[in-house]
């Protein structure tokens, strides 16, 4: 069951057991895939088994992530996260924007635990983000605090 392929093609996408190349997969797993389609429908291909917890699904949370931001552009408000866990899980980045940030602003660099969730496409993204440590933060404008005299 994907949401996002169901919006796509109006049905679920099938599943052949040879698109497994030899992956033992059960009910409720977490997969990734990409649609092929076919003269019967979609079907998955380049199916890889995810860990268990590896996005939200299911009203179950997905673990914490950490990862370094890298390509971050101030003006848009978007970049993304870039960790080896990534790379093996999801082959790739992860999408990352600073709403999730609680009016925090990030810079190039930052390290950011998160936890992550599919976006409407289908497309794993970075939510609930928080900086590790102080570092990558950019500084806050606005009055200084006042010195104690003594």
């Amino acid at each position: 069951q994907c949401d996002a392929s169901y919006q796509a093609y109006g049905k679920d996408v099938f599943l052949f057991k040879g698109a497994l190349q030899g992956q033992t997969v059960n009910e409720g797993d977490l997969i990734s895939f990409k649609v092929q389609l076919s003269p019967k429908g979609p079907q998955a291909g380049n199916v890889s088994i995810l860990p268990p917890g590896s996005f939200k699904a299911d009203g179950k949370p997905s673990v914490d992530f950490t990862a370094v931001l890298k390509a971050y552009s101030v003006e848009k408000g978007y970049g993304f996260l870039q960790g080896d866990d990534l790379t093996h899980i999801f082959g790739k980045d992860i999408f990352f924007h600073r709403r999730e940030m609680e009016g925090q602003e990030p810079v190039d660099g930052a390290t950011v635990k998160f936890a992550v969730e599919l976006d409407p496409a289908g497309q794993p993204a970075a939510k609930n983000c928080s900086m590790v440590g102080s570092s990558g933060l950019a500084p806050s404008y606005g009055a200084a605090p006042k010195e104690a005299s003594g």
